[in-house]
């Protein structure tokens, strides 16, 4: 049984399911949320003390790579279509799912990157 408590999950998850307030215009989509999470993840990789993230969540740990969370979120839907979901909001497993593809799309990038940039020796 995996351990359900992760700040940034749960932030994720609340801006999610937040009330809709149409009058305000308060109301994030899915999409619109893991969206502002990216950019907040990586201005966090670039600016990890002053950086809005650090604000929401202040025991954040340092970040060292950003994460492009959109790829992820359109793979991980073209899977599990979570987003046609009407009234059930994504769950903590997927939340979850979302952020570990990133990661693991992110660590291949910088993988092929890395190998790329060995096999051109001097030449690069």
């Amino acid at each position: 049984m995996l351990k359900e408590e992760d700040p940034l999950i749960e932030l994720i998850r609340e801006w999610i399911m937040a009330p809709i307030d149409e009058s305000a215009g308060l109301q994030l989509s899915t999409l619109e949320v893991f969206t502002l999470v990216e950019d907040m993840i990586n201005e966090h990789v670039k600016i990890p003390h002053g950086s809005r993230l650090k604000k929401y969540i202040p025991k954040v740990k340092r970040m060292f790579m950003p994460l492009n969370l959109m790829d992820a979120v359109h793979a991980y839907d073209a899977v599990t279509h979570f987003s046609r979901r009407k009234r059930v909001p994504p769950t903590f497993k997927d939340v979850r799912h979302i952020l570990n593809l990133a990661t693991v799309h992110e660590r291949d990038f910088l993988t092929r990157s890395c190998t790329m940039m060995m096999m051109m020796g001097d030449d690069w």
